[in-house]
Formats: C-alpha cells, structure tokens, sequence
C-alpha cells in the first residue's frame, strides 16, 4: 500500500500527533536536573559569598572584597587595583547573572550563554592572578592577590566546566 492509498488518519489523530510534537519539542528544549546542575547551583552560592565575604586583592595591611572591587569603593591604602582584576570582577558578576538566569530557565540557549560567559571569565581570571604575581615582583608593591581571588577563579573554572559539558552534547544534534 503506498502512501497515497492509505486513508487519512481521524482528526482526534492527527490532534494526538501534533500534542505529541510540540510536547518533544518542548522536552528537546529544556536541560534535564542533574548531578552538573546542582554542582553549577552550588558553585553559584559559594561564587556570591566569595564575592560578598573573602577578600580578593590587598596591600599595606588592608584589603578589597570583591564587590568592593565591582562598586569601586576599595579602600584607599591598598593604593592602584589592576585593570584586569576589576574586568574580572565585572565578568563574575555577568556569569553569577546569566549563570542563575540559566539555571532558573533550564534552557540550551541559556546554558550557552552562561558557558560561554563562564569561559570568558575564567580566562580573565587566570590572566588576573597571573598578573597579581607577575607584576608584584616588577613594579613594587600594589594590591595583590588574596585567597578570595584564587577562590573565584577556580569556582568560574567548575561552572565553565559544568556548564560546557552540559551544552556540548547538543552540538551533537
């Protein structure tokens, strides 16, 4: 029998076959609850009290949250805060957004925006604690690197990763 032959199918059918579609569609479309997902969701919580409470960079005795760093407000006997740390600090709090806004939606265009924010940050703050080092030891003293910093950077190197391996299986196909 060929298609041409068959008869229609009954319009409480064809009804069953396009619910049946958008519902595919709709599960396609959304990231299932994982293991990486509750990892990203910790990450996210210790990354904002990292930010709120750990200091990032400090000098002469005093030292700089980084939501001091983001607002600004550093206090003034740290001296200069390197460019870089500050662009860092800029890109946490992008990736702490489009990371909570990602897990909220639980959507594969969102998961690519949170891993690739998340990738771009963690370059910058490789590049930010190397700086911190390298330059210490040739231009004399400044704010350098403190615990809050390392701690940072390697919480956005979990959620780039997380965040990566959630999104690369759907360039699959």
């Amino acid at each position: 029998m060929t298609p041409e032959e068959r008869e229609p199918l009954p319009d409480a059918l064809e009804e069953l076959r396009s619910e049946l579609r958008a519902s595919e569609r709709r599960i396609l479309a959304e990231i299932q609850p994982s293991v990486r997902l509750f990892v990203v969701a910790v990450s996210v919580f210790l990354l904002v009290a990292d930010l709120l409470v750990v200091p990032f960079v400090g000098a002469n005795g005093a030292h700089a949250l980084g939501r001091e760093l983001v607002a600004g407000t550093w206090p003034q006997q740290i001296g200069q805060v390197s460019k870089i740390a500050r662009i860092f600090t800029f890109f946490v709090v992008a990736d702490l957004v489009v990371s909570a806004l990602a897990l909220v939606l639980r959507r594969w265009g969102a998961a690519f925006l949170a891993a690739a924010v998340s990738c771009v940050a963690s370059a910058f703050g490789v590049l930010a604690l190397w700086h911190s080092q390298t330059s210490q030891a040739s231009h004399g003293p400044h704010a350098g690197a403190q615990a809050g910093l390392l701690l940072a950077v390697l919480l956005v190197v979990a959620i780039a990763f997380n965040w990566v391996r959630l999104a690369a299986p759907r360039l699959d196909g």
